[in-house]
């Protein structure tokens, strides 16, 4: 796992494996075992905004894991990405709701 630091909020990033696909939504199992449910999104990108002022841009997102305490996000290039809550609002570019 490695971890990075923006604009004073923490972002980690995490390997996982699929580990199979039921009614559109697809599972991953986490590092820690926990069972994790993808839904699969279209987005050409989202901009997670922070109190502080700080944003993250995630490009070209097509599953996401909303989990009480982070989004995890796969990308068309295969990045796994959990974006740390805390954020005040989400900007997304895409061709319309898709979550």
């Amino acid at each position: 796992m490695h971890s990075i630091q923006l604009g004073g909020s923490p972002f980690v990033t995490a390997d996982t494996f699929s580990i199979g696909t039921s009614n559109a939504l697809h599972h991953y199992r986490a590092a820690d075992g926990a069972l994790l449910k993808f839904k699969p999104i279209k987005e050409r990108s989202r901009t997670y905004r922070y109190p502080d002022g700080s944003e993250y841009r995630v490009d070209n997102a097509t599953l996401l894991c909303v989990r009480e305490t982070s989004h995890r996000l796969v990308t068309a290039d295969r990045k796994h990405i959990i974006v740390r809550g805390g954020f005040n609002a989400i900007e997304i570019d895409c061709d319309g709701w898709s979550a």
